[in-house]
């Protein structure tokens, strides 16, 4: 299981949520950084300087980094090339009806190709029927999340939902992404809040 943690530029400057995450992975006796940071292209542009170093310690820790709503923003490939970047998530404007929009379908084979040729993952954010996940797996996009999958539950529905899935269901739901959203921000655990969602990989 993996949990993806949305960062704004003012929660990447805070060094103390780093810290935290650090001691909170040494306390709970982790082998291995089960966090996929995220971060908007603009929260790398506000101050490339100061994203570049705490990425930096985040990759170090063994965290992986996500550049999402990739394509939305203020996009540069130049980004892709500075930052230590390990995936781009498409924004669901891409993803929407794409078996039925020719644009956003070369929009997204360039992107994967983009994304390929520098070894980066393609994350696919807002599917929801089966379409789009067909046409969005022939096109080597390497993850889907959406309401195809699952929809927002609470935590203790989450929990329920897991327990009833069957082995091959199990199999399918090789990356578990969480995001920013709906988690006690004063846990003393991770002091930042989250959401669970899906995430189906190739």
């Amino acid at each position: 299981m993996r949990v993806a943690v949305n960062f704004s530029a003012r929660q990447l400057a805070d060094q103390t949520l780093f810290t935290a995450l650090k001691q909170a992975l040494y306390d709970l006796n982790f082998e291995y950084c089960p966090i996929d940071v995220e971060l908007t292209e603009s929260c790398l542009i506000e101050n490339d300087t100061l994203a570049l170093s705490v990425i930096q310690q985040f990759s170090q820790l063994g965290a992986q980094i996500h550049l999402d709503d990739f394509g939305t923003g203020y996009s540069s490939l130049s980004q892709l090339a500075r930052f230590p970047i390990d995936a781009v998530k498409l924004d669901q404007a891409f993803v929407r009806d794409i078996h039925k929009q020719p644009l956003s379908q070369s929009l997204v084979r360039a992107i994967v190709a983009v994304a390929q040729a520098l070894n980066l993952q393609v994350i696919a954010e807002g599917v929801e029927n089966a379409k789009e996940d067909a046409f969005l797996t022939k096109n080597g996009v390497n993850e889907r999340q959406g309401f195809l999958f699952a929809k927002p539950m609470p935590a203790v529905s989450f929990e329920r939902w897991v327990q009833t899935l069957s082995d091959e269901k199990n199999a399918l739901m090789a990356t578990i992404i969480g995001r920013t959203a709906c988690a006690d921000r004063h846990s003393p655990i991770f002091p930042f809040s989250f959401q669970i969602n899906f995430c189906i990989m190739n």
